[in-house]
């Protein structure tokens, strides 16, 4: 289960269904947000993120991404142009553009079109993370290695940069130092 303060709001997220907690009021008051009683498509949310204007983004096990600006429910699939539907994690960048860590790859929406990035061009399809350093640079960490795109291509760091014990990549963060910090199976590598 994630959960994560936000101001007055607390989002809980279990593999199931999705719960807003709200205790704005004296009193405490539950929202359950669910494929029978909302907009919300699909009820396994893996991965979450709030853009600037304040939507949330879903990212599901088998139907893709559900944003919810507050009063609407939209969601985005292969049909849309994401690369698979089993979304593991949603990361937003500094200018808006949502970075989507998929089972078929990393797909990147622009507010208004999708682009998607696959095997070869970066190291496995299975993204597990991403993350955005100071200068731009989207990571992923990936089943095969670890992926990084400058703005204008990709290069891929596999067992041998990172050693055969650091291959699966788990997850990516960025430190406050600028260090690009990996998680793996049997340990962590910067």
């Amino acid at each position: 289960m994630l959960q994560k303060v936000m101001g007055l709001l607390r989002v809980v997220v279990t593999p199931m269904t999705l719960m807003v907690f709200s205790n704005a009021f004296s009193q405490e008051t539950w929202e359950t947000y669910n494929s029978t009683n909302s907009g919300f498509k699909g009820n396994r949310v893996q991965g979450i993120a709030i853009d600037s204007q304040g939507s949330k983004w879903f990212g599901t096990q088998t139907a893709g991404v559900n944003v919810f600006d507050g009063s609407a429910w939209v969601n985005y699939t292969t049909d849309a142009g994401l690369a698979n539907d089993n979304v593991y994690v949603v990361t937003i960048d500094s200018d808006g553009n949502k970075w989507l860590g998929t089972n078929g790859g990393v797909s990147l929406f622009d507010g208004s079109s999708w682009a998607s990035y696959t095997a070869p061009t970066i190291a496995h399809n299975k993204v597990n993370s991403v993350a955005i350093d100071s200068e731009k640079n989207v990571w992923l960490a990936t089943k095969e290695g670890v992926s990084k795109f400058d703005g204008q291509g990709w290069v891929n760091f596999g067992s041998d940069v990172l050693g055969s014990d650091y291959e699966y990549a788990q997850a990516v963060i960025v430190d406050l130092d600028g260090k690009i910090w990996f998680l793996e199976r049997r340990g962590a590598a910067y």
